[in-house]
């Protein structure tokens, strides 16, 4: 017979993760605009964060029904250098948080398997925040990216 300790701690773990998991998404939000906002205030460019605002078209719900940018001036509306290395900027924050927790994973002895999954959760999305970002669709960095580079 199970006693009551050995069912709630598989549902404590559950409820870490999923913790985790939407800590790291909020967390990779917050992590990717200030990327944009640090290569923007580098280049004098005078950045305005704007995180968590309520979206004007919605399409989802939490994260997804929010508008989270970084705005700042331009000395044209033409697509310049600054504007490619501020717009990488943001994906290149997620891609190093998810190194720095990838050598962390690494450093975990396997005898510590639930932080080693904790810190998983928290890679994932750094990732695909990175990556997701790069794809070339209008309202993405990978737009302002690729169009800079053709």
């Amino acid at each position: 017979m199970a006693t009551k300790n050995t069912k709630i701690k598989p549902l404590l773990k559950g409820v870490l993760f999923g913790v985790l998991l939407f800590a790291g998404l909020y967390g990779n939000i917050v992590l990717h605009e200030l990327g944009h906002f640090s290569a923007a205030s580098y280049l004098g460019l005078d950045p305005e964060m704007h995180l968590f605002e309520p979206a004007e078209n919605p399409t989802g719900f939490g994260f997804l029904a929010q508008d989270n940018y970084v705005s700042y001036t331009s000395a044209t509306t033409e697509l310049s250098f600054n504007d490619f290395l501020v717009a990488l900027a943001g994906p290149l924050a997620n891609f190093i948080l998810a190194g720095i927790l990838f050598v962390a994973f690494l450093m975990i002895p396997n005898t510590k398997p639930t932080l080693k999954a904790a810190v998983v959760m928290l890679m994932i999305p750094s990732l695909l925040s990175a990556v997701a970002n790069l794809f070339p669709n209008p309202g993405v960095d990978g737009y302002v990216v690729w169009s800079y580079l053709r």
